[in-house]
């Protein structure tokens, strides 16, 4: 297959060349021209260069989102050096196990953003004093060549389970996952893209698209809804990305209408399916398109996409749909023999594409266990309609098989967040001597309501079948989450499980 980018340090040389004075990136008041960003990039190359990374060493970065965390990544690619990122927000213990796990030779860390991993597992670089270090070293020329099947990045699953996995990408993957999210989400040079997500997530690969088109990117270190409005507004922003929580803190935003929004083109969402009313609402205070976007980690990023055409069609029937496979992508659904299913049967989601890892780093068993015949298993849950549009049900072993029926918590999860006194939710099942497995909800309400289980019970009566209406609703000031900030279920159901034994034993 050929490809439009030979390498992803080049991406950021040519524009460097083409439109040197084109801004590239925003924050806090900040910004990089695509010449400065790639100048330093040079720098930080010819640092690890005269640090003695060889071609292939892992480095690693571990930071806040900043305004040098891509011109760092772009340099260690730039040194033949394999990049590693890391989330800032685990515990020292916890990146120390990691740096040792990737075997990492220097790490660039920021260390307001987290604990400094005890003992000398390797060199640890302060971004925060970087400056006056490149200034003594000779920058780079060229990026050091990096064949197709040559490993560019690891980046890491969110370790809801125990240890995070490891993904590994290649030169190749990377960049040809890059060139299918371009031309799919209709980056171009007059994109501003406003993000939320931190860089360390696969979500980043939105960031780099926009930046492969010469695009502008809007970062922000944490998400507040007064200053992300704020800066759409300044900045003429025409592309957003969403998940349900940042959509509704901006819709619900006490100021919103006291900002000037009309720059914005699209608004891009994923993560977990939009409850389709949220989404109509957004759409009518918006005025702009939305699409849906559905992926992971070990795919590099996106797999299918719901254009915004598809959000208005048919009386808006596919907001519940995660859409159509992007370019280059294929999709099967099977059941528990491995058969495909047919449309209207729901089993587990396989999918491939360019984009798909080489492999969880050093875990042949469990890479055996998701990579099969060129199909990544992805563990979800879903079906397909008889148009190819997607449906996503849940996560396979999230599903709770309760009075012999099978309910998916992400269906009860979408009405819940729906609810006004409402801020999270978590839904899972419980063992129960009567029922096999009991619908419990675990919810945190909005400072200063007052809800309680019952009538939160009542407002999804109507809404979802009586089955699947949770048996209780437990009231939590907060839910347990990973460092990337998703529930702990697991966790919950043992909170419950102890809240229920102390009740038996009063």
């Amino acid at each position: 297959m050929s490809r439009k980018y030979d390498s992803f340090a080049g991406i950021f040389e040519r524009a460097s060349r083409e439109y040197p004075e084109k801004t590239a990136i925003i924050m806090d008041g900040q910004s990089r021209t695509y010449g400065e960003l790639f100048s330093r990039a040079k720098r930080i190359a010819g640092y690890l260069d005269k640090s003695g990374i060889k071609k292939g060493d892992p480095v690693a970065v571990i930071s806040s989102n900043s305004l040098d965390y891509i011109e760092t990544v772009v340099g260690i690619a730039m040194a033949g050096a394999v990049v590693v990122l890391l989330n800032w927000r685990f515990t020292a213990a916890e990146l120390r196990q990691l740096l040792i796990f990737n075997q990492v030779k220097l790490a660039f860390y920021r260390p307001e953003t987290l604990s400094v991993p005890s003992g000398s597992c390797c060199p640890m670089a302060d971004m925060d004093t970087m400056e006056e270090r490149l200034q003594e070293v000779q920058p780079l020329r060229h990026a050091l060549p990096r064949s197709g099947d040559e490993v560019l990045m690891h980046l890491h699953t969110s370790g809801t389970t125990g240890f995070p996995k490891v993904v590994r990408y290649t030169n190749a993957q990377l960049l040809e996952e890059l060139e299918d999210c371009v031309s799919s989400l209709q980056f171009c040079q007059g994109t501003v893209f406003q993000m939320m997500s931190q860089l360390f997530h696969s979500a980043s690969m939105g960031t780099y698209s926009c930046l492969a088109a010469g695009g502008t990117v809007v970062i922000f270190r944490r998400f507040d809804a007064g200053k992300y409005l704020s800066s759409i507004e300044k900045h003429k922003v025409t592309r957003l990305s969403a998940i349900p929580t940042v959509l509704t803190a901006l819709l619900n935003d006490p100021h919103f209408g006291q900002y000037d929004l009309s720059s914005i083109q699209m608004i891009n969402y994923s993560t977990c399916p939009m409850p389709s009313e949220l989404i109509q609402r957004a759409i009518t205070k918006f005025h702009c398109g939305f699409q849906q976007t559905y992926g992971m980690t070990e795919m590099g990023s996106i797999v299918t996409l719901l254009s915004p055409e598809d959000h208005l069609l048919e009386n808006k029937k596919r907001l519940n749909s995660v859409g159509k496979p992007i370019k280059s992508h294929e999709i099967k659904i099977i059941d528990e023999k491995g058969a495909a299913c047919l449309p209207g049967q729901t089993g587990e989601i396989c999918v491939k594409g360019p984009g798909m890892m080489l492999d969880y780093y050093q875990m042949p068993e469990e890479t055996r266990k998701v990579l099969k015949d060129g199909w990544y298993h992805t563990n979800d849950i879903g079906w397909m309609d008889p148009e190819g549009y997607l449906y996503v049900s849940g996560r396979k072993h999230d599903m709770i098989i309760s009075g012999g029926e099978n309910i998916f918590p992400a269906e009860i999860e979408n009405i819940l967040r729906m609810h006004p006194d409402i801020t999270e939710c978590s839904v899972l099942g419980i063992p129960d001597d009567y029922w096999g497995e009991a619908v419990h909800a675990c919810v945190v309400l909005k400072e200063g309501r007052e809800a309680d289980g019952q009538q939160i019970r009542e407002y999804c009566r109507g809404k979802i079948a009586g089955y699947k209406i949770p048996k209780q609703v437990h009231i939590y000031r907060e839910l347990p989450h990973t460092a990337t900030g998703k529930v702990i279920k697991k966790e919950l159901a043992g909170r419950i499980q102890r809240e229920t034994k102390g009740q038996q034993n009063m």
